[in-house]
C-alpha cells in the first residue's frame, strides 16, 4: 500500500508544481506563526497541548528574534562562528520545506535562539553595568580621612 501511496503522492506533486512556492511559504509560514495561526494553534491541540501554551509558545518566538539579533551581532564582533545557528535554522527551513510545517520542527532554532538571546541579554547587561560604573561620581581624594583609633 505504501508504494501506491507514494505513486498517488509523486502523481499529485508533479501534477501541481505551480503551486510549490504558495506550499513551501505557507508550510514555513505556519513553522514561524506568521501564516494561518489558527492551523498552528488546531495541530497544537491535536498533538495535545492546550492552545494557551502553543499560542505562549509562537509570542516567546517572536520575543527571542531581535534578543537572537543582538546576540548575533554580539558573536559575530567576537568572531565566533553563527554557523551552528544558521545550521539550525536551515534545518528547520529545509524539514519544513520538504514535509510540512509543525511547531515543534523548530525546536533547533528555538534551542540556538535561546543561546543567541542570552548572549544579547548578557552583553546588554554587561554594558549597562560598564555605563554605571563610569557614571559614578570618583572619591574626593584631596580629603582628609581621618586615621582610626588603634586600639
Amino acid at each position: 500500500i505504501s508504494k501506491l501511496m507514494r505513486a498517488e503522492g509523486l502523481g499529485y506533486a508533479a501534477d501541481h508544481l505551480d503551486d510549490l512556492p504558495r506550499v513551501v511559504a505557507a508550510r514555513n509560514g505556519r513553522v514561524w506563526g506568521w501564516y494561518r495561526l489558527d492551523q498552528a494553534m488546531a495541530a497544537g491541540a491535536n498533538e495535545g497541548r492546550a492552545r494557551w501554551v502553543t499560542r505562549l509558545g509562537y509570542w516567546g518566538a517572536w520575543a527571542l528574534i531581535p534578543l537572537s539579533a543582538v546576540g548575533a551581532v554580539v558573536l559575530r564582533r567576537r568572531k565566533v562562528s553563527l554557523l551552528p545557528f544558521g545550521a539550525s535554522l536551515a534545518i528547520v527551513v529545509l524539514v519544513s520545506t520538504l514535509f510540512y510545517g509543525l511547531a515543534r520542527f523548530r525546536i533547533p532554532w528555538d534551542v540556538a535562539s535561546c543561546l543567541l538571546s542570552a548572549v544579547g541579554i548578557v552583553a546588554g547587561a554587561d554594558r549597562l553595568a560598564r555605563r554605571g560604573i563610569r557614571s559614578a561620581p570618583a572619591p574626593d581624594v584631596d580629603r582628609a580621612v581621618p586615621a582610626s583609633p588603634s586600639p
